[in-house]
Order: C-alpha cells, then sequence, then structure tokens
C-alpha cells in the first residue's frame, strides 16, 4: 500500500458502526430544508436516514436533492416512530412530514 494512502487511512480512525433501528414499519415522509441550506447538518440527517433502511449512499442523495430543491419525498424502509424521527431530524434542521395515515 502506498505510504502516504496509508496515513491518510490511519487520520481518518477506525469504521464506525450504524446504529441501525431494529424494528419499525415503512413510512413515507416529505422532508423539508427548515435551514434553507444555512445550517443544515447533512451528515447528522444522512446517518438518520440510514438508521432506518436507506443505504448511506442513497441517504446521501436524499440530501443533495433536499439542498437543491428544498424539499423532497421519501420512503424509509423502517421508521420506530414518527416523533422520534421527527424530532431527530428536526435536530439537523429538516421538518419531517409524514405522507398518509400511516
Amino acid at each position: 500500500m502506498d505510504p502516504t494512502l496509508r496515513e491518510r487511512l490511519q487520520r481518518l480512525g477506525p469504521v464506525r458502526t450504524l446504529d441501525v433501528v431494529p424494528e419499525g414499519a415503512p413510512e413515507v415522509f416529505t422532508l423539508r430544508d427548515e435551514a434553507e441550506g444555512r445550517g443544515l447538518l447533512t451528515v447528522r440527517a444522512a446517518l438518520a436516514l440510514a438508521r432506518r433502511g436507506l443505504s448511506l449512499l442513497e441517504a446521501k442523495r436524499v440530501i443533495e436533492r433536499l439542498l437543491d430543491e428544498g424539499e423532497v419525498t421519501v420512503r424509509l424502509p423502517r421508521v420506530e416512530s414518527r416523533d422520534v424521527l421527527a424530532r431527530e431530524l428536526s435536530g439537523a434542521g429538516i421538518l419531517a412530514l409524514p405522507v398518509g395515515d400511516g
């Protein structure tokens, strides 16, 4: 391995595991950027989505669309509670509105 690559990887530190939601039902949410791009905690938001069944790449793309468009609708495979998800995303600057009765 290239010594400079090895050094860069060591600086990144250990790989974190993602604490996924163990149980829940599929839900559809409309997400709105409350911070209008300023102060939006994108990593926190992407991790919240990934914890609920999206891959990290899918979650990243949802957040990118949210930044571009200001609003996005997403189906999450495993939501334990609408209120818990809404609070978690609110802390990242995102308003999460459930779609349908669920």
